[in-house]
């Protein structure tokens, strides 16, 4: 530790992920930066998230602020505002076990107008899905439930959304006034469930 302290603060060597930096991202983070500003960082977008609505628990927090820690080291920048896009995409996609928190803090830096928003992803999303049969407004929450699923795969937000359109797809034939997720009734569950039981491949 004392080689990687030397590197980072006399050498101008920012990325030490190589030589096992990582594993005491927090504690070095808290050394070099502070160990109270680098939490209140951490704590500014916890609680932001949690706010709304992303299920937040101790082990999201300490996940969150390995991932903030490791970000502040690469950055050699303890704040939230000096983090860019850039930086958050490559270390998101070198790190699938932590892809989820990472892709949570992202959501966090553009609540907080660090980040501007992915506006082509989501023109691209609209795109991806067959929106034949289904009802507009039931097709723009299906994309924006899409657009917001960080907490799962890619593969996993694909297939859920499909399921989604076809439950559209059923509405605007039995119960067309139905346009919103809240709207779903108990009543028209269980038709739908009969229903969908003796669907076949592809329906």
């Amino acid at each position: 530790m004392t080689v990687m302290d030397a590197a980072y603060l006399l050498g101008n060597v920012s990325d030490l992920r190589a030589v096992g930096i990582g594993r005491n991202a927090v504690s070095t983070a808290a050394g070099y930066f502070g160990r109270e500003l680098v939490h209140a960082q951490c704590i500014r977008l916890f609680d932001l998230l949690k706010a709304r609505g992303y299920v937040q628990t101790s082990a999201t927090l300490k996940r969150m602020h390995h991932c903030l820690s490791l970000l502040v080291l690469l950055n050699r920048s303890p704040y939230l505002e000096e983090i860019t896009g850039e930086l958050l995409a490559a270390i998101r996609a070198e790190n699938s076990h932590m892809r989820q928190v990472y892709g949570r803090i992202e959501k966090g830096l553009e609540q907080l107008k660090i980040l501007s928003p992915p506006f082509i992803q989501a023109r691209l999303a609209d795109k991806a899905f067959d929106s034949g049969g289904v009802g507009q407004e039931w097709f723009d929450w299906c994309l924006a439930w899409y657009e917001r699923a960080v907490d799962l795969t890619p593969s996993i937000r694909r297939k859920y959304t499909t399921h989604l359109l076809a439950v559209g797809r059923w509405l605007e034939e039995h119960a067309k006034e139905v346009r919103t997720p809240e709207q779903w009734t108990e009543d028209l569950a269980l038709p739908f469930r009969s229903e969908l039981c003796s669907w076949t491949m592809g329906q």
